[in-house]
């Protein structure tokens, strides 16, 4: 480009396995950009600083060294308040002003209601708030062993209680969102006094924010540079996520529509998600639609076994494979229960890691018992994940519409796939429907999917469609890869460079 201009991009994980963040910083270097990712260390990757290929760096913050302050912090403050406390008494004790002594107010109380009694009364507001939790628990204990048991018997009492119970769980619902909320905002001001504290020593000409939570972070140190381009990277559509607390939807909302006017330049996943952006926060800048496709290569990687060796295998056996993450609706628990009816040579993989993996194993030791038609493995590492998937028959996507983020998704794997030469069951959302039907690269799932329709759809799949399927994921591959997005993404810089010439940071 004739000269290098410095990105600084910010992400709230590690980044190594944030394979969209690393595609994006890789082909803005080949593009002449100086590139400087700041994320934060976590279990999968704690490296402070590491260096790609491409030249790209990427520092992370410690997080956990923040949480250990603030929490003997507010261990001080309590220490603090508590030693206030026994001072103010101790002076009252010897001053002893008129009216006010506290020995004297204390001998009267022990004649009126004796030692045990003063003893009893010091000691009860303690004693209250033990007994209130420990009756909490037993509330909350009580509660899940009736669901569990359906509650057979007591529908009377639920009726006389249920709205109290229902008001009181809303009232404690809202209360907990402000809690979150809180949370949510003192982390982000962590986060930003050590990322500003980074981008003053880097720099930047332009700082890019991946997704929502990053966004107040750099728009307020590009405030304090005017001559910084502030780019916002939407991976999804981040108020609307599976899961998010009411008032944050509305906290995240609020933030979104207050900052959009000081976006140069906006990113995003697909259409959808770039025409409900334009919808709800006119002032983005025109959405540049950059998917989550997968690199080009020369050709469909071979099988060459591994992924049956790691989930003990034979030839003989069809695999349909799911790789990601383990999360709550993704339609994982419907999956692994659908699959333990699976038609005679089929098998499940489960490829991946998350906090449901233990819930996901329960459940598949429920529905197969003798472990023959699901299997768990590891994930693969990102660099082999193309080969390991090339050992599947079918991959499936079955995320459940809970959530309008969602039912606008178009996740990795959508492409892992198909650039694996495997043939894909999805949710017929409108992203993926769109390109499943368009391409022929696969199969639509039933929206919720229920008891054999997993086993229905299977059969009705044979060797011959499997092969022009694969085929078809060839075709889709030489047509939507990373390389068309990422010529998008240079002509964004580039244009925002040429734009901004005079407003260099010093």
């Amino acid at each position: 480009m004739g000269e290098s201009h410095k990105i600084a991009a910010l992400v709230l994980n590690s980044v190594s396995h944030d394979i969209r963040v690393c595609k994006e910083a890789d082909g803005l270097a080949r593009a002449g950009f100086e590139v400087t990712i700041l994320g934060i260390r976590d279990r999968r990757d704690r490296k402070p600083i590491s260096l790609r290929e491409s030249g790209v760096r990427i520092i992370r913050a410690d997080p956990a060294g923040w949480e250990m302050y603030e929490r003997y912090r507010g261990r001080m403050y309590s220490s603090l308040f508590a030693a206030g406390s026994f001072l103010l008494i101790g002076v009252l004790s010897v001053v002893r002003p008129t009216g006010l002594a506290v020995d004297d107010l204390i001998l009267r109380a022990v004649d009126a209601i004796g030692v045990i009694g003063l003893f009893a009364l010091l000691a009860s507001p303690v004693a209250a708030i033990w007994y209130f939790r420990r009756s909490f628990r037993y509330w909350r204990f009580a509660r899940n062993k009736a669901e569990m048991l359906g509650g057979g018997g007591h529908e009377g009492a639920a009726s006389i209680f249920a709205g109290p119970r229902i008001l009181l769980r809303r009232c404690s619902s809202f209360a907990r969102g402000f809690v979150i909320l809180f949370r949510t905002v003192r982390r982000s001001a962590r986060m930003q006094r050590h990322l500003h504290a980074e981008l003053d020593r880097l720099k930047p000409r332009f700082v890019h924010c991946h997704d929502l939570p990053t966004l107040p972070i750099g728009d307020a140190w590009c405030r304090r540079h005017p001559g910084v381009a502030l780019v916002f990277d939407s991976h999804e559509l981040f108020e609307e996520v599976a899961g998010l607390h009411p008032v944050l939807r509305w906290y995240w909302r609020r933030v979104l529509r207050r900052q959009a006017p000081r976006v140069d330049g906006f990113v995003t996943v697909n259409q959808s998600i770039a025409e409900e952006h334009r919808r709800r926060y006119p002032a983005l800048p025109r959405a540049v639609v950059v998917r989550n496709a997968a690199l080009l290569l020369e050709r469909i990687p071979r099988d060459d076994g591994r992924l049956r060796k790691a989930a003990g295998l034979d030839g003989c056996s069809r695999i349909l494979l799911y790789q990601g993450g383990f999360a709550k609706e993704r339609g994982l628990e419907n999956l692994v229960r659908a699959s333990g009816d699976l038609p005679s040579g089929w098998v499940l993989v489960m490829m991946g890691w998350g906090n449901l993996e233990n819930h996901l194993r329960q459940i598949a030791a429920d529905v197969d018992p003798d472990g023959d038609r699901i299997h768990f493995i590891a994930p693969a590492p990102q660099s082999e994940l193309r080969i390991w998937t090339a050992g599947a028959d079918l991959g499936v996507i079955p995320y459940e519409n809970t959530c309008l983020n969602h039912w606008f998704c178009s996740p990795n794997k959508l492409w892992e796939y198909a650039a694996a030469g495997v043939p894909i069951l999805a949710s017929p959302f409108p992203e993926m429907q769109r390109e499943i039907l368009d391409w022929g690269i696969g199969r639509l799932l039933p929206e919720r999917l229920l008891g054999g329709d997993l086993a229905t759809l299977l059969e009705s799949i044979d060797a011959h469609e499997v092969s022009r399927m694969a085929s078809a994921c060839a075709d889709f591959m030489r047509a939507d890869h990373w390389e068309v997005y990422q010529e998008r993404l240079d002509d964004l810089y580039r244009g925002l460079a040429s734009s901004s010439a005079d407003g260099r940071v010093d």
